[in-house]
C-alpha cells in the first residue's frame, strides 16, 4: 500500500510540473524535459513528520490519515461513509462546531486552539465522531459547504478493482 501511495503523490507531483511545463511552452515555444523521482515526492510528503523531529525532536508514529499539526483534519465516520474534514485554522474550527451543534466545544479551553486540540486529540476526535455517524455523508458536506469549512468525501478503493466506493476498507 505504501508503494501505491507514494505513485499516487509522484502523480499529482508530475501533473504540476506538466502543467508547468505546457504554460511554458506556450510562453517560449519550447518544451521542459521532466525528471521527477520517487524518493524526492516521499521525503517532499514527509515534509511535517520531519520539522516536528528537527524542531521538536518528537520522532513520527502513524497517524493513519490524521494531520500530526492540525486537529481536526482527518476521515471520520459518518451514517453512510466516511469524509474527511480539513479544519486549517481555529475561525474554521469554530464553523465547524456551530454547523455540528456543539459552539460550546469552540470556547472551551481544551480545543479553543490548535495546539490545545493537538494535546486533546483523542477526547476531541470522539466527540466530532459521535456527531458526524448521525447523519449521511452528503449532509455534512453541503452542511459544511455552506460555511466554508474544508471537507470532502472519503473515497475507498478495493484491492480487486479500481472501482470507488463510500465505504470502510475491508
Amino acid at each position: 500500500m505504501r508503494r501505491r501511495r507514494h505513485r499516487y503523490f509522484d502523480g499529482a507531483v508530475r501533473g504540476d510540473r506538466n502543467i508547468g511545463g505546457a504554460l511554458a511552452r506556450e510562453r517560449t515555444g519550447i518544451g521542459q524535459h521532466i525528471d521527477i523521482g520517487l524518493l524526492d515526492v516521499q521525503v517532499a510528503c514527509l515534509a511535517n513528520q520531519a520539522m516536528n523531529f528537527l524542531v521538536g525532536g518528537v520522532a513520527p508514529v502513524r497517524s493513519g490519515n490524521a494531520h500530526p499539526n492540525l486537529v481536526p483534519y482527518q476521515d471520520f465516520p459518518t451514517s453512510d461513509g466516511y469524509m474527511i474534514i480539513a479544519v486549517g485554522n481555529d475561525a474554521q474550527f469554530a464553523r465547524l462546531c456551530a454547523v455540528m451543534g456543539l459552539p460550546d466545544l469552540a470556547a472551551d479551553p481544551m480545543f479553543a486552539v490548535n495546539k490545545q486540540r493537538v494535546a486533546n486529540r483523542r477526547d476531541l476526535i470522539a466527540r466530532l465522531s459521535a456527531v458526524t455517524v448521525t447523519h449521511p455523508t452528503s449532509h455534512w458536506i453541503a452542511a459544511l459547504a455552506r460555511v466554508a469549512c474544508p471537507r470532502d468525501p472519503s473515497t475507498r478503493w478495493t484491492r480487486s478493482s479500481t472501482t470507488r466506493r463510500s465505504a470502510p476498507a475491508p
